[in-house]
């Protein structure tokens, strides 16, 4: 059954037809106002970016902003500056008499209760009155399709084997490219790269494992560096422009994940590659 729900899209809260609801938990999402003009539908919306309840998340914002229980022009203008919104309070007065009608308010006076506050944002083209997801790992999404980044306390951790399941693969020993690569470079790489590169099959089970097809670097492509204590390597190339290197010091098993742009910061995706593969192979599902 269809249902709706407010979900962060794009930078923006926004109510969402719900699609489907997806075995890995996630949704699939088509906002109620146009979002991208690429597709109507999001893929793989994670539960901490859907709010069940915006009324309830609303009110202590409301409170802090509100004056006398009303909230005026000044105070809608404060809002908007704090959540990053450039914009003028002249430039905001004509978006707000266009709207307060509607809600029963007078354009000449604009001072809003709570329920006529939280209606008029909706009806500017979203709602920016809610904190944006609190959570550590990045979400990438490509052509609206999410790539990474879900919060592993949705799901409880991942192992190589949950990854490789999800790919539909099993653990193999196809040593060969891994051996020679071995050969030619001082370092040595975690024990979850090593099973899941030597398992036959798996640079086409997760190019197709994904609807965007993220790829695997080819095994002598692979090109470790050096950051602080800190070793680093790109794992993951894409049609876009983002990539996603793993990090790792001696001893350590399953690296974590982080995507990297030209000219942003590195963000971190993934606790672990276990996890980052399962979550890739299983969005959409």
């Amino acid at each position: 059954m269809s249902s709706i729900v407010h979900a962060y899209i794009n930078g923006r809260w926004l109510d969402c037809l719900v699609k489907r609801r997806c075995d890995d938990g996630t949704l699939i999402v088509e906002p109620s106002r146009p979002s991208s003009l690429v597709l109507s539908e999001w893929v793989g919306i994670t539960q901490a970016e859907v709010c069940d309840d915006p009324e309830a998340a609303w009110a202590p914002i409301f409170v802090r902003y509100a004056r006398h229980g009303m909230m005026d022009l000044s105070a809608f203008h404060r809002l908007a500056r704090d959540r990053g919104i450039d914009i003028t309070i002249e430039g905001l007065r004509p978006h707000l008499c266009k709207v307060a009608p509607k809600h029963g308010v007078d354009p000449e006076v604009l001072q809003f209760t709570q329920d006529q506050a939280l209606d008029s944002f909706k009806d500017m083209g979203g709602s920016p009155l809610i904190d944006p997801p609190d959570s550590p790992w990045y979400r990438y999404y490509w052509n609206q399709i999410r790539i990474g980044g879900r919060d592993p306390s949705e799901t409880g951790d991942k192992t190589i084997e949950d990854a490789l399941s999800a790919l539909f693969l099993v653990p193999g020993d196809d040593l060969t490219a891994m051996e020679a690569w071995e050969a030619a470079n001082p370092v040595t790489l975690p024990k979850v790269v090593r099973l899941l590169l030597s398992s036959p099959g798996v640079h086409r089970a997760f190019r197709d494992s994904h609807s965007t097809w993220p790829a695997l670097v080819p095994v002598e492509e692979l090109t470790p560096q050096t950051e602080g204590a800190d070793t680093v390597m790109q794992l993951v190339t894409h049609r876009g422009d983002s990539s996603w290197w793993i990090r790792w010091r001696p001893g350590q098993d399953d690296p974590s994940v982080e995507c990297r742009a030209s000219g942003e910061a590195n963000k971190p995706v993934a606790p672990t590659l276990s996890y980052f593969l399962w979550d890739v192979a299983s969005t959409g599902k």
